[in-house]
């Protein structure tokens, strides 16, 4: 019974008091700033990959070879 009351105020009473105060504001920043960054690194090397895999494509469809490849390419 004494975890009510404290589980009423974590559900109904903390969210409007960290926004009160602007601390909600200031979490939601980070989270975000964090998550972009995630989100960008996800998508770098998600780039890379595909231009990789392009060029290894572009290079081995070629008639005449490239000097630049490995001998057995």
């Amino acid at each position: 019974m004494s975890y009510l009351p404290l589980l009423m105020f974590l559900g109904l009473g903390l969210r409007p008091l960290l926004e009160a105060t602007g601390l909600y504001h200031l979490f939601q920043a980070i989270l975000l700033k964090r998550d972009d960054a995630a989100w960008e690194k996800i998508n770098k090397t998600h780039r890379q990959k595909v231009n990789q895999k392009e060029r290894s494509n572009s290079l081995k469809q070629r008639r005449v070879k490239d000097p630049r490849l490995p001998k057995n390419w």
